[in-house]
């Protein structure tokens, strides 16, 4: 069987199944009933990656950074795999066995496996080596912009320090910070942009990658921890990680903490088992997941049953659920929960200072048992 025809064999259920199960990524439909994605592909939490269904196995295409193609497309896209490694991933989670070698020479459904020794892998600790192709950039397309950064970051606690460290710039003609990111040997791997411009943020541009002379400065956001190789040192000798959703929050931490921070973005509340095994080879043994506040006690009352603020905050805690599981087997996992309303809704863990920070940080919740805590906790 060609790739062709398995792509074809994919259902809407499939695809669903399959981003859910690899990126956490959660959906809505369109009134046309098609499926819109959070836009992994731009780190971003906004439904712009849309599904179309067809008999070539559907496409994707995202109305914001332009992102298109198939399904196998969007997986080198989001992870940096190869074709190979794309269809792996797919056979894997939908319990397909696959031959990758040019073309997909036959399919096994409903393969039984044998399950009477999966309490070992509870101890198995070994990282599975994940090959992802990153492009690199030249540094010089950053002397191309200011050595400045935005004076309302400066205002909500980034300091000049922290911006020379992590070599934020700023582009006076188009109004936007730069955000160099870079993977754990220094090597510039991508730029994002954050626009200040109030039109473009209200069209759905708030962060976007850089476009700077015909070119793209792209990568795979849904795999990318910022700050990894910025923070790294003190990650490796603390064996901790705070793991926050945006670039600006790890540099606030950094702020505060006069450049001894521990903290890690991965671009919004996708989390893949990519960004556990880079925390493993830091040596990681306690994380602590650091998301901006979607939730508030008063969604539990009855009157807010069914309602779209309700869901919302279930699917929320649905994900972190899931962002647990992955970890919880290698590491100690501690959230942040602030049901004592120090924050606002949407705030960060760091948006209201560092006092309010490190109350959030003392009251930090530890996960002993994934299921049984959650149901007790947030009654999911």
């Amino acid at each position: 069987m060609e790739v062709k025809d398995l792509l074809r064999k994919l259902t809407k259920d499939d695809v669903i199944h399959i981003l859910t199960e690899l990126y956490n990524l959660n959906y809505i439909h369109d009134k046309q009933g098609n499926v819109i994605f959070e836009s992994a592909c731009h780190g971003s939490a906004n439904y712009k990656l849309y599904y179309y269904e067809g008999e070539d196995g559907g496409r994707f295409h995202c109305y914001v950074c332009g992102t298109h193609g198939n399904l196998i497309d969007l997986l080198v896209e989001l992870s940096g795999y190869t074709f190979q490694e794309a269809m792996q991933s797919i056979g894997k989670v939908l319990g397909i066995n696959v031959n990758t070698r040019k073309r997909v020479r036959g399919l096994n459904l409903g393969i039984e496996e044998n399950k009477d020794m999966d309490f070992l892998s509870i101890h198995n600790r070994k990282i599975r080596e994940t090959r992802r192709i990153e492009t690199f950039y030249d540094d010089s397309v950053l002397s191309r912009f200011d050595e400045v950064y935005p004076l309302c970051w400066q205002q909500e606690g980034i300091d000049g320090y922290t911006a020379e460290k992590f070599d934020l710039r700023f582009d006076h003609n188009h109004n936007r910070a730069i955000i160099p990111v870079r993977n754990l040997d220094g090597k510039l791997i991508g730029i994002r942009v954050r626009n200040f411009d109030e039109q473009t943020v209200e069209r759905g541009f708030k962060y976007m990658p850089l476009e700077f002379q015909g070119e793209s400065y792209r990568f795979p956001t849904s795999t990318t921890l910022y700050g990894l190789y910025e923070n790294q040192h003190t990650i490796r000798a603390k064996r901790k990680a705070v793991i926050v959703e945006g670039e600006k929050s790890v540099a606030t931490l950094d702020s505060y903490y006069q450049g001894k921070c521990f903290a890690l973005a991965t671009y919004g509340t996708n989390f893949s088992h990519v960004h556990r095994d880079e925390l493993l080879k830091l040596g990681v043994s306690e994380v602590t997941i650091a998301w901006d506040k979607e939730y508030c006690e008063e969604y539990y009352d009855e009157k807010y049953n069914g309602s779209k603020e309700q869901k919302l905050m279930f699917s929320y805690f649905e994900k972190l659920k899931k962002v647990c599981k992955l970890l919880h087997s290698y590491m100690t996992v501690n959230l942040i929960i602030d049901f004592d309303n120090e924050l606002s809704m949407k705030d960060a863990p760091c948006d209201k200072g560092k006092q309010t920070f490190e109350s959030l940080m003392k009251k930090k919740i530890t996960i002993s048992d994934v299921d049984e805590d959650f149901e007790e906790l947030f009654g999911v």
